[in-house]
């Protein structure tokens, strides 16, 4: 490991402490800009899940006080719509940069390949460059894996010109994502396994019409139950429609998609559900669809934990998000069998709750050097 500054020394143990902590996405978002804000400093930040398929902001997770204002004009108007394609965030994902400085000078747009700094002089890329930002100091821009599929994405803004960011800034970033890219995707998987299990997910497709303008048209009952379910998981509103839609319309609309439709897949209480974009006509109309979407099983039961065939099971339609009805019934046993599995369960693995067993779970799984 390089040598770090007492700062970096500090952010870097606070984030891995943040591993076997139970936190919700949202809160670890919050907790993770305040770590990294002691060795990067910024004036502005915002951290976004992404969709790994299609790279798609699917859930904000974290923003500065400083940004919270501007999030919503963002999402809407700029995201995705920037003068520089090659530099959107999609683009620098798929192009495999971990971190990168976007500045006014290609000189000072730190850890950016050059054929991308050099496609336009250093004027046009200064016209471009503030055409979208006024963050005089730069942006930083971050990108975390899992598992190698891209899961998060963050920037941080510096309003003065006089503090601009620094390779050092860039270097810190590649170092701790790995660890960051860990446990976003850990809390995300075991936000899901602590879904309402009673909740009954909902199985019709929902759609909206939104105008060229960007007003809501019409909108099926389906879908209002879905944006109503959007907003449970704590998406911001961005005129009374989740950032996840705008986020959608935002990749139809700036072509990412080659099919002619963008899609996002976002969590809700009850479940993950498909957020489809495409064009209604040729006046730059766009309807949504919302749709349920079935979430892969997930990982197997650690090696190292001792436990019975039967009580490996229980575990894992625990982690799934299932009642102990439910999982009585699957397993065609009494609800008093299941609780005895669980007595069971929790003192060989030293926990007391059904809370602190998928904790463990999902930093076994996702952290295992973590948390020993």
């Amino acid at each position: 490991m390089p040598r770090l500054s007492r700062t970096q020394e500090l952010t870097r143990q606070q984030i891995v402490q943040l591993a076997p902590s139970g936190l919700s996405p949202n809160q670890l978002g919050e907790r993770l800009l305040a770590a990294i804000e002691l060795a990067v400093a910024f004036d502005g930040a915002q951290l976004y899940a992404v969709d790994p398929t299609t790279l798609l902001f699917n859930r904000l997770l974290g923003v500065s006080a400083g940004m919270q204002p501007h999030i919503h004009w963002y999402v809407r108007n700029l995201y995705l719509n920037e003068p520089l394609a090659d530099l959107t965030h999609p683009n620098l994902m798929r192009a495999g940069l971990t971190a990168v400085v976007l500045h006014d000078r290609p000189e000072t747009s730190w850890g950016l390949p050059s054929h991308l700094a050099n496609q336009f002089s250093a004027p046009e890329y200064y016209r471009a460059y503030h055409t979208f930002t006024g963050a005089d100091g730069g942006v930083l821009r971050a990108f975390f894996q899992a598992d190698g599929l891209w899961i998060a994405a963050l920037d941080l803004a510096r309003f003065d010109a006089h503090r601009p960011f620094r390779p050092a800034d860039v270097a810190f970033l590649r170092l701790i994502a790995p660890t960051i890219g860990r446990l976003i995707r850990a809390v995300l998987d075991r936000d899901g396994a602590l879904s309402n299990a009673t909740t009954v997910t909902p199985d019709a497709c929902g759609v909206l019409v939104l105008a060229p303008n960007g007003s809501l048209r019409s909108c099926t009952p389906a879908a209002e139950n879905w944006i109503n379910l959007l907003q449970d998981a704590g998406e911001s509103q961005v005129d009374h429609l989740p950032s996840v839609i705008w986020s959608a319309i935002a990749g139809l609309r700036a072509g990412e998609p080659l099919s002619g439709q963008a899609q996002v897949w976002a969590s809700t209480r009850s479940g993950q559900v498909r957020i489809e974009a495409s064009p209604l006509g040729d006046d730059g109309s766009v309807a949504v669809v919302l749709a349920p979407y079935v979430q892969p099983l997930p990982p197997a039961i650690p090696s190292s934990w001792d436990l019975t065939r039967q009580e490996q099971q229980v575990v894992g339609a625990v982690v799934r998000g299932l009642s102990n009805r439910q999982i009585a019934k699957s397993l065609v046993v009494t609800e008093d069998t299941i609780e005895s599995h669980l007595r069971h369960i929790y003192a060989k693995l030293n926990v007391h709750s059904r809370n602190q067993l998928i904790v463990q779970y999902f930093a076994q799984v996702y952290n295992p050097d973590l948390v020993q």
